[in-house]
This record gives C-alpha cells, sequence and structure tokens, in this order.
C-alpha cells in the first residue's frame, strides 16, 4: 500500500505500507495532512517563516541601485507585519498594513514600501511557502486631488525674498551650486557631479549646461532616472556664475569637493554651503549641537521646487518644466497641483490676454438699443 500527499509547502511525502497496515497507512495520511500547514521542514530555517525573516533574504538577493533605499522602505513595514508568519498574511492585512503606513506616511512613501511587500509575497507564493498570492486586489488608492499630503504648496517654497537673500549669503565656494538649485532646479547629487566640460564644450550656445551624471554614495554614476539626461539652457546669472567657476578648471574636475579636497557628498555640502547660506539669510539659527540637530531647516530639494513653482507660475506648460527638470510630466502635475491651483491670477491673467480689451458695441446698436427702450410707437 502507498502513501502519497503534498504539503501546503510543496514537499512531496511518498511512503510504502504493508498489505496489513491498512490502519497504519490511514493514520499516517492523516498525519500529513495535519502537518499540511507546517513550514516546509527541518531544511528551512525558523527566521525565514516570518516576513521579516523572509523579506531579508529575498532583499539580499536582489541587485539594485539603491540597496539602502530597499532597505528603508522595508524597515516601515517590518514593525507591523514583521513578526507574522508568512502563512497568516493574507489580502486583509496587506490592506491594513497600507491604510496604517498611509496615516503617517506620504503616499508616494507608502507606495514604495508597499511595492516591495508586494514583490516579497509573489515570491513567497511561487515558492510555495504561502497556499495563494494575497496580493491579489490589493491596490494604492489613488490619491486625493484635494489632499495636500505628499504634495508642494505655497508654504513650501521659499519666497522670492528668501531665496535671494540665501543665494546672496551662500558662500563663494558653493555659490554655484545654490544658484543651480534656485536657477535651474537641479538636484543636489547633479550639482555635486557638474565638471566644466558639461559647460564648455558647447561652445557655440555658452549658455546650455549637459546633465549626464549625479554624485552619489556608490560615486559618479548616471542620473535618477532615463529622463535626468538632459540638456538645460542656464539663465543668465547661473550662466555668468559657471564661467567664473570654469575659468582655469580641468575640463573633468569636479567644482565641487569634500571638506579635505575628496568627492563632495551631501553631508558635507550641506555643512560647508547650505547651513551657512540659511544662517546668512537669517532662516536658521548656528546652534551649537552641530547640524543634524537643525529641525526645521530648509531642506535643499526646497530650491527645486522655487525652481518648478517659478516657471509653473510664470505660464511655462507642465510638459516644458517636466523637460527642463528631468522629471515626468505626471509627477510635476501632482506634486505642484496645490500651488497651481491656488496661483492668483494665472487663470484670469491668461483669459484676458486670450480675449483682449472687448470692442465697444456698434452705433447701429446703440441705436436700436434707445428705440427698444422708448418703446414701440
Amino acid at each position: 500500500m502507498c502513501v502519497e500527499a503534498r504539503r501546503l509547502d510543496r514537499s512531496k511525502v511518498h511512503e510504502h505500507f504493508g498489505p496489513d497496515e491498512y490502519r497504519k497507512a490511514v493514520a499516517r495520511e492523516k498525519a500529513i495532512k495535519a502537518e499540511a500547514a507546517a513550514p516546509a521542514g527541518p531544511s528551512a530555517p525558523k527566521a525565514t517563516s516570518t516576513f521579516e525573516g523572509y523579506a531579508e533574504l529575498w532583499r539580499s538577493a536582489q541587485r539594485t541601485a539603491e540597496p539602502k533605499a530597499m532597505r528603508n522602505a522595508l524597515r516601515r513595514a517590518y514593525p507591523i507585519i514583521g513578526p507574522l508568519e508568512l502563512t497568516a498574511i493574507d489580502g486583509l492585512q496587506l490592506k491594513a498594513l497600507q491604510t496604517t503606513l498611509l496615516g503617517v506616511n506620504a503616499h508616494s512613501t507608502v507606495a514604495v514600501t508597499m511595492s516591495h511587500v508586494k514583490r516579497i509575497m509573489r515570491q513567497a507564493a511561487a515558492d510555495g511557502r504561502v497556499p495563494r498570492d494575497p496580493t491579489v486586489g490589493v491596490k494604492m488608492p489613488r490619491r486625493d486631488t484635494l489632499d495636500a499630503g505628499g504634495v508642494v504648496t505655497e508654504h513650501d517654497v521659499t519666497t522670492h525674498a528668501e531665496s535671494l537673500a540665501i543665494m546672496a549669503a551662500a558662500p563663494a565656494r558653493g555659490r554655484l551650486g545654490v544658484i543651480l538649485g534656485f536657477g535651474c532646479g537641479m538636484r543636489i547629487g547633479e550639482i555635486l557631479a557638474v565638471t566644466p566640460d558639461q559647460h564648455t564644450a558647447r561652445k557655440l550656445r555658452p549658455d546650455l549646461l549637459r546633465i549626464d551624471f549625479q554624485e552619489t554614495d556608490r560615486g559618479r554614476v548616471g542620473p535618477k532616472t532615463r529622463r535626468g539626461v538632459r540638456t538645460i539652457e542656464l539663465p543668465d546669472v547661473a550662466a555668468a556664475e559657471m564661467r567664473r567657476a570654469v575659468k582655469g578648471q580641468a575640463a573633468d574636475a569636479l567644482l565641487f569637493r569634500g571638506p579635505k579636497g575628496g568627492r563632495p557628498n551631501r553631508g558635507s555640502f550641506y555643512d560647508q554651503v547650505w547651513y551657512p547660506a540659511l544662517i546668512g539669510a537669517d532662516l536658521l539659527e548656528d546652534r551649537p549641537d552641530g547640524p543634524g540637530q537643525r529641525e526645521g531647516a530648509y531642506n535643499f530639494h526646497v530650491t527645486r521646487h522655487y525652481a518648478a513653482s517659478a516657471m509653473l507660475g510664470r505660464g511655462v506648460t507642465v510638459e516644458e518644466v517636466a523637460a527642463y527638470l528631468g522629471d515626468a510630466v505626471v509627477t510635476i502635475s501632482t506634486v505642484y497641483a496645490h500651488w497651481l491651483r491656488d496661483a492668483p491670477g494665472l487663470a484670469k491673467g491668461a483669459l484676458d490676454a486670450a480675449l483682449g480689451p472687448v470692442p465697444p458695441p456698434a452705433a447701429e446698436d446703440e441705436a436700436d438699443e434707445a428705440g427698444g427702450a422708448g418703446g414701440a410707437p
């Protein structure tokens, strides 16, 4: 007599019994069914039966350009579902996780975390760790266009006076970087990777800058996305500052350096350039406990918000702004939707320009109106 069965973890059991061992075979079959919900067996480490244990194994097998970002995204989920057994996680658990994360994080942040969580659970289903894929039907809710969470409002953008004050107070060694932020909306990584040949190679148009690299913890790499590779036309102020900065520099020399002349990084740029500029503009107190404790300080990314808002507020189309900043059209229209809605006079000014002055009524029309007012003869 033969007993053959398969557990939920996809492992197969195949045992033989003699002709007189019917009762024993039936008992063994019942025991196998009772063990169906057990982990794969002694070969599978106990830690991997939990979501966090399996997720860490999954993460170590991935090849990604931003491993720290993936780790941080998953750490947002671990306190909620990390200790749970994989077999205990269903669609309802994932929706509850999503709702909890949305209560304390921006919509885009939760979307990244949920994307990784879903990939992990799909892999677990493919490996037979869970009986079925629990991610079916679990989708991120559409962002409410009236919800200010995760979008930029006028309160998140420096004023014109504040922006000028920050640029004026920037130290000489980093003044170009601050101007490229406010004037061109460049990301800090793109600014730190600028070299003279990205500017001087275009001798026919010295006001152009080619952006095709960024400086990261992994060194000099390509831009954040494929849209990040672009050539932009520098504003006059930025073009003049660029010409001054590249004068006498080698073509491949980095225009920004670390504190000891090494490769630049975001931390040193904040300490040497950004925080001193905020202090000089009276937007930040010089606190003795170090830059890591400067709560409430403007993040450098506010310069990108300023540049985008300045272009949108002056009638530049969303498509043109997206191309200039190296971003997606949907990102620009979503992130800055609130600012556009509240931009004073933008829609009215456009309509006034389209309509022009209203012509006065013709003389015969005025006569007809006058006759009609007196009544019929």
